[in-house]
């Protein structure tokens, strides 16, 4: 009988301690230094990161086209004009000018 109620408590302690090391793992998964709290912050930065970068691509593909047009075989002489009134600041009166 003694034995019996021994092995009882050891199995009840033997649960308990089960119960406090999965509730440490739980808190420490939320509330931890890579825990679930900690994450939502990082991941809407990661957002506005990947927006910008999608910005600055498409900027850079703009610029490259660009780049395309004044150089190579065939250079756009829209452009071409555009840029030369602009470095010389040689604008006629009914000239209209846009600036980036």
């Amino acid at each position: 009988m003694a034995r019996a109620k021994k092995w009882r408590m050891i199995d009840t302690l033997a649960v308990i301690l089960m119960l406090c090391v999965i509730t440490f793992f739980v808190v420490d998964y939320w509330l931890g230094a890579s825990g679930s709290v900690h994450l939502r912050p990082l991941e809407r930065r990661e957002a506005e990161l990947r927006e910008e970068i999608r910005a600055l691509e498409a900027k850079r593909d703009a610029l490259q086209s660009k780049i395309d047009r004044l150089s190579g075989p065939e250079v756009d002489p829209e452009l071409l004009d555009e840029r030369l009134r602009r470095a010389t600041g040689d604008v006629g009166p009914r000239d209209v000018i846009i600036q980036d």
